[in-house]
């Protein structure tokens, strides 16, 4: 191993066994005397260093007994002060040590001698003046070990030594690691079979602050065996100096799962047992090696394992992308796949943006560029989501084959996910799109035109998809119907009206990756109201257009949506839904419904006995109103009206917003108590407030003398619930 005084050593690692061949060593220093205790000198708070206390070398005593200096080349991520120089000591190391920090040159900065050393463990030494060092340079940490018999692991800088902030190179980069120098203490230079020598460093860095907590953690399930995370990033600093911590790290419960750079705000955990709940934090790391708090708990739970007829990698629920992408150049986008079973692909499925005008067409390629299939063509259109091209004939494959799935975007502007690709892959069995590393690079496009897509940009996923039938099981169709339902008959200008859209599935197996697209006549106005879905999600991504995606409906079960729209004008509106799903509809003529719903003109005196119900609290949209949570109480006649009003809703409340659609605002109301002295206030952030004194026993009728809109009025009593509220008069619409 070594080269000392005029003979030569080779030393071999043998399991734990060090065997040496040559002239035996020179006779070691006589031993002190033993300490009894063995416990590792600890560090102080807010140190760090290469190696943790129950780290232990492979060897604990070398049979070595010449004198040497041992030593470890290592940077630290942030600058901070070396406060001294830690060791591992076995049997017969014995005589004075001492430890020195040194820069990468040679240039002796520090030294100071161990003192009160334990018999065997983890030994420390602390300079009489701690020395500052600067972020991403190289420095030498080493000490004496005049008898020899130092700690060593072979190989042990086979690769990098990470523990952040502070790190120790692999012995092939940057001139060896594992270093030694024979005879009396100077700078080690030599390396042999990138050994570890079990020296270390107790660094203080200058930033103590951690980083905050990662903020929006979102779980996700994108398959059987896989969930999806996204997060705001964990910020270090503040002021000019703020930005990103400089690592991410995600467990799984209590387990460390990855460990990502600060730049990365996403992450994939496969691998997954399916129809399992999992919990996730994510923590932030600075470059000083501080660890922030823990993210919110986040909990999803893996999809169902299940056998799919036809099969795809991703669903509407779980194909949703992250980006549009700006640029409008044409282009080829598609995704590496294979397939564990043989089978055909029917369709190319691809996800659509508002702005991917087309129209598109879709191929099917062998891994070589080969053209195995090219699908019928989409003309353009302007909506969203999951859209199907089909291959007039379907196009066989062979199981554990890779293939490329691509579709051509003429106006470009196509769906992407960057980085999607970069640590993980999609499995759905029999269906698997690999990771860009597995794959040679997956998420693939081909510019200016159509063509075979082999770059693989940014490890992007294009979101282009498959229908595949594998070769054995059941094809059936579905069939699956929309109905339409206004219970009201005719809506009122200015006042929310409840539609419901009903999807069946009257076929014999399951349809799943259903899209509902409802577009919203022009005049209706969903405002703040989110569609409510017995079965999936639904939303308004765009004013003019209500989506749903649902992931499977069963055989003979419905799923109903209900939407809130509000007239801005009187008129005749026609309703149109259509559903589509993955599998061949057995009745394609019953997946759209028309509607037509009349409304009438706005009413500007608001009474509340047609209001359904009494007795009980009242919130949400309710005429042209708004009834804020908590705050309302439709009431059965009561004192002096004879037909139903409204309060506050319990003795604790005094007051209560109204939010009003449309530009309007209050004119006035009547209002009953039998209280004496008791006051009703009407404010509005645009109006002046109005108070005024009520009658008791009698209805008092106000006047606001209010002019242009409110959006909302709040209305408070002096005597809380005891006043009811009717006939409020509103200004006309314009």
């Amino acid at each position: 191993m070594f080269r000392h005084a005029s003979r030569w050593v080779t030393t071999l690692v043998v399991g734990f066994t060090w065997v040496q061949a040559g002239c035996a060593p020179a006779e070691p220093t006589a031993p002190e005397t033993p300490r009894t205790e063995e416990a590792a000198r600890p560090l102080l708070p807010g140190e760090r260093s290469l190696f943790d206390a129950s780290s232990v070398p492979a060897v604990e005593a070398a049979d070595d007994g010449a004198a040497v200096e041992l030593g470890v080349r290592f940077r630290s991520d942030a600058p901070g002060r070396v406060m001294g120089v830690r060791f591992y000591k076995g049997t017969g190391n014995t005589g004075t040590h001492t430890g020195s920090l040194w820069s990468a040159s040679g240039a002796l900065l520090a030294t100071a001698t161990f003192q009160d050393e334990t018999a065997s463990g983890w030994q420390e030494v602390r300079f009489a003046t701690p020395v500052a060092i600067a972020a991403d340079t190289n420095y030498v940490v080493s000490y004496h070990a005049p008898a020899g018999h130092y700690a060593a692991t072979n190989n042990g800088f086979a690769s990098a030594l990470d523990a952040p902030p502070l790190h120790a190179p692999a012995s092939g980069t940057g001139g060896g690691n594992g270093l030694y120098h024979y005879g009396t203490s100077g700078f080690p230079t030599d390396s042999y079979q990138a050994s570890n020598y079990w020296v270390d460093v107790a660094f203080q860095p200058n930033d103590t602050t951690p980083p905050r907590a990662p903020t929006n953690v979102v779980a996700t399930p994108s398959s059987s065996t896989a969930i999806d995370l996204t997060w705001y990033a964990s910020v270090d600093g503040s002021g000019e100096m703020q930005g990103n911590a400089r690592a991410h790290l995600v467990y799984r419960g209590s387990q460390l799962v990855a460990e990502l750079p600060g730049t990365t705000t996403r992450y994939r955990d496969t691998g997954l047992t399916p129809s399992t709940t999992y919990q996730y934090t994510v923590r932030g790391r600075d470059a000083a090696g501080n660890l922030g708090p823990a993210s919110a708990t986040v909990t999803a739970t893996t999809l169902a394992s299940s056998v799919c007829n036809p099969c795809s990698l991703w669903n509407v629920v779980t194909g949703d992308p992250q980006y549009e992408n700006a640029d409008s150049t044409p282009t080829e986008v598609g995704l590496k796949f294979h397939s564990d079973v043989a089978g055909t692909v029917t369709k190319v499925r691809y996800y659509k943006g508002s702005t991917d005008t087309g129209p598109h067409v879709g191929h099917l390629w062998s891994a070589t560029g080969a053209l195995l299939g090219t699908t019928v063509e989409a003309p353009g259109e302007g909506s969203f989501g999951w859209r199907e091209l089909t291959f007039p004939t379907p196009v066989s494959l062979a199981a554990n084959t890779t293939y490329v799935v691509s579709y051509f975007a003429t106006m470009g502007r196509y769906a992407i996910t960057p980085y999607y690709f970069s640590s993980a892959g999609v499995d759905v069995p029999p269906l698997h799109a690999p990771s860009t590393v597995a794959a040679g690079g997956n998420g693939v496009r081909h510019l200016n035109g159509s063509g075979f897509p082999s770059e693989a940009w940014l490890n992007t996923n294009f979101w282009v998809d498959v229908v595949f039938v594998p070769a054995t099981g059941d094809a059936s169709p579905v069939d699956v119907s929309v109905q339409h339902s206004f219970p009201a008959g005719t809506g009122v200008r200015g006042e929310g009206l409840d539609y419901d859209i009903t999807l069946t599935n009257h076929g014999t197996r399951a349809a799943t990756n259903l899209t509902l697209d409802v577009p919203v006549p022009a005049g209706l106005a969903p405002f703040a109201f989110t569609p409510k879905a017995s079965v999936g999600t639904c939303g308004y991504r765009t004013n003019d257009n209500m989506h749903c995606d649902i992931t499977s409906l069963p055989a003979g079960q419905s799923a109903v949506v209900r939407m809130t729209l509000v007239p801005s004008l009187s008129g005749t509106f026609q309703f149109q839904a259509t559903v589509t799903a993955s599998e061949t509809d057995d009745v394609p003529g019953n997946n759209t419904s028309t509607l037509t719903i009349p409304v009438g003109p706005a009413s500007n005196l608001v009474t509340f006995d047609t209001f359904d119900g009494a007795d009980e609290p009242i919130t949400g949209i309710h005429g042209p109103f708004y009834f804020v949570f908590n705050k309302w109480y439709l009431a059965s006649p009561w004192g002096g009206f004879t037909t139903k009003s409204i309060s506050f809703n319990g003795g604790g409340v005094n007051k209560g917003e109204l939010s009003i659609y449309g530009e309007r605002t209050v004119v006035g109301l009547d209002a009953f108590t039998w209280d004496t002295g008791a006051t009703l206030t009407l404010s509005c952030f645009n109006q002046p407030t109005r108070t005024f004194t009520l009658t008791p026993g009698e209805v008092t009728h106000v006047v606001t003398n209010w002019q242009g809109t409110c959006s909302s009025v709040t209305l408070a009593t002096s005597n809380g619930w005891d006043t009811n509220f009717d006939n409020i008069e509103l200004s006309p619409l314009p």
